[in-house]
């Protein structure tokens, strides 16, 4: 497990990443951008307080920004915060693969198990 403290924060979670969370955060469910239903559905938290994360693997947390987005395996995508924006990508750099594109300001949330793709995300 891991234990994500919240300060007046925004954090967007899987649903299938998530063990537990306090009672004084705001939530609402979601979905990822361009990928609706079909994709893994999303939780979102607002405010203060603790997001519990439930993980086989090791997590990485990657800094993004506006002009240094990343691509990562749609798979390995926990979470992310507010003002990252994830896409799904429309040039993926692996075959078949799905990825999303994530830019920001913010931090990405990764499932390690696999190396995720990281760098410049254009196509």
């Amino acid at each position: 497990f891991e234990l994500v403290s919240l300060k007046e924060d925004t954090l967007f979670v899987r649903e299938d990443a998530l063990a537990a969370f306090s009672a004084e955060l705001f939530w609402e469910n979601g979905n990822i951008p361009g990928l609706g239903s079909s994709g893994p559905g999303v939780v979102l938290f607002r405010g203060t307080g603790f997001v519990s994360l439930a993980l086989t693997n090791m997590v990485q947390a990657v800094e993004v920004s506006r002009n240094a987005p990343v691509s990562v395996r749609l798979a390995q995508l926990l979470g992310w915060t507010a003002e990252v924006v994830p896409q799904l990508h429309d040039a993926p750099p692996c075959g078949d693969e799905t990825f999303v594109k994530c830019a920001g300001p913010g931090m990405v949330l990764i499932d390690y198990r696999l190396p995720p793709i990281i760098g410049a995300a254009g196509a």
